[in-house]
C-alpha cells in the first residue's frame, strides 16, 4: 500500500515538472491606438502634496478651479489656513502669499520662472492632470 501512495505521489511530481518545462505560445495582442483624450476647458481640483527638502517637510492641500475665466490655485496648511495663492488670466499671473507679498509675471510659465528660479512649464499642467497629450507629442 505504501509504495503505490509513493508511485502515485512521484508520477504526480514527475508530471508537474514536465509540465513546468513546457514553453507557452507567445500572447497575441491587439494592437490598440492610444486614446485620444480632449482637455475641458472647466475644472475643479483637489487634492494634497508632500513636499520636503531633506531637512523639513510640509504638507500642503491645494485647490485648482479652472473655468473661462481663467484659473484660481490655492496652497493651504492642512487646517485650512491659505499660504498662497495664484491667479492666472489671459492678461497676466499673480502670486498673492498670506504675508501679503505680491508678485505678478506676463504668464504662469514666467511666474513660476520668476519664483522658483527655473523654468517650469506650468502652462501644461492642466493637460498633464487630464491625461492630454500636448499638441507636440508624440504618443
Amino acid at each position: 500500500m505504501m509504495s503505490r501512495v509513493v508511485r502515485v505521489w512521484s508520477a504526480l511530481v514527475v508530471m508537474t515538472l514536465v509540465a513546468a518545462c513546457g514553453t507557452l505560445a507567445p500572447l497575441r495582442t491587439a494592437q490598440v491606438p492610444p486614446v485620444q483624450r480632449e482637455a475641458v476647458s472647466r475644472f475643479e481640483l483637489q487634492g494634497r502634496l508632500a513636499v520636503s527638502d531633506g531637512r523639513q517637510a510640509a504638507f500642503i492641500t491645494i485647490r485648482w478651479l479652472r473655468a473661462d475665466q481663467g484659473d484660481v490655485i490655492s496652497f493651504d496648511t492642512p487646517l485650512g489656513q491659505t499660504l498662497a495663492q495664484i491667479t492666472i488670466d489671459a492678461n497676466e499671473a499673480v502670486l498673492q502669499e498670506a504675508n501679503g507679498r505680491r508678485t505678478t509675471a506676463a504668464s504662469a510659465d514666467a511666474l513660476a520662472a520668476q519664483v522658483v528660479g527655473t523654468s517650469i512649464p506650468v502652462s501644461r499642467l492642466a493637460d498633464w492632470a487630464q491625461a492630454v497629450a500636448g499638441p507636440a507629442a508624440s504618443v
